[in-house]
């Protein structure tokens, strides 16, 4: 797979396009335990990423990479972690394969280190806003409409989906499971001696009470059994992702649904949505409008009795 930023201008335009995908890697930088290096999530998701394509050559397509964003909405820890908005993570995905689409391109696959419940959403929401704008009246497909997925939609571990729907709150993190991608991935930043040294934590409180915890930012650490890592697993759950996302995408391509295949169940709920907040202040006013107008036909139609 290539690197974008690599690239001179010619070898790009001599790029197929309508034989290659460019992946996009992103996810939040946070904290994963003293252990572990606090980008971890970029860094897994430049792994999948890099292990779909060798999947996907080997099928006759070609490869590209963007360089690692670091937009994450959701993140697991808050005492550190740099976040963004969602309607950044949608745009900026929205922005970009407009941009490779004017130049030919049409297949995208967005690889999220951190499947969060908001995260996801936004990626998902990006793909429907790219679509909508590249089709006839914003709802007609044609045969040069881009197509992004949400590759992480359609491959989440059990140790890394999260138990709440509208807040993401996972069996373990910083644990065995991602210990065991860090030192698939980047084994140089792992504090290898101080890893095996770490106790068992075990994931406490309620699902509200963690919000609680991570929404006045002094949530962080791992729970989990991070001593239990190694390099095997780790690996496995890379090649495990990749062939998900492989697959996956070979059947949206087929079949001309991938936005229906890469759909995570978070996205069915409004409250993971980015214009969630809109749509719920169009609806007060809406509301404020109707009795407002109510009262006042009320009034009116009283004074006009009382003449």
């Amino acid at each position: 797979m290539r690197k974008i930023e690599e690239l001179r201008a010619a070898e790009l335009k001599s790029f197929p396009r309508d034989r290659t995908v460019i992946f996009i890697p992103v996810g939040p930088i946070e904290d994963h335990g003293d252990a572990l290096p606090i980008g971890l999530d970029l860094f897994e998701a430049d792994a999948v990423c890099s292990a779909t394509a060798e999947l996907l050559e080997k099928e006759g397509w070609t490869t590209l990479s963007l360089p690692r964003a670091a937009l994450g909405i959701d993140s697991n820890t808050s005492g550190i972690a740099l976040r963004v908005r969602p309607h950044v993570l949608r745009d900026y995905l929205v922005d970009i394969c407009d941009s490779l689409t004017k130049a030919g391109f049409r297949h995208f696959i967005a690889v999220s280190g951190s499947p969060g419940t908001r995260q996801l959403t936004a990626i998902e929401e990006a793909g429907l806003f790219l679509r909508k704008r590249h089709s006839r009246f914003g709802m007609f497909k044609h045969a040069s409409t881009p197509v992004l997925i949400s590759g992480s939609s359609v491959a989440i571990d059990p140790e890394e989906k999260s138990v709440s729907a509208i807040f993401t709150s996972p069996p373990e993190h910083g644990g065995s499971r991602d210990a065991s991608v860090a030192l698939a991935v980047s084994p140089t930043l792992v504090d290898q001696p101080l890893l095996g040294s770490l106790i068992p934590i075990a994931r406490e409180g309620s699902t509200f009470a963690r919000w609680r915890e991570w929404k006045r930012g002094v949530m962080q650490g791992y729970w989990g059994d991070p001593k239990t890592a190694n390099v095997g697993k780790g690996s496995e759950r890379i090649q495990e992702k990749a062939r998900t996302i492989a697959i996956k995408f070979r059947a949206g391509i087929e079949g001309g649904k991938s936005h229906q295949i890469f759909k995570s169940w978070y996205s069915l709920f409004p409250t993971n949505q980015s214009l969630f907040r809109i749509w719920l202040l169009v609806v007060c006013l809406v509301i404020l409008l109707g009795g407002w107008t109510f009262y006042s036909l009320q009034g009116f139609m009283a004074g006009a009795n009382f003449n």
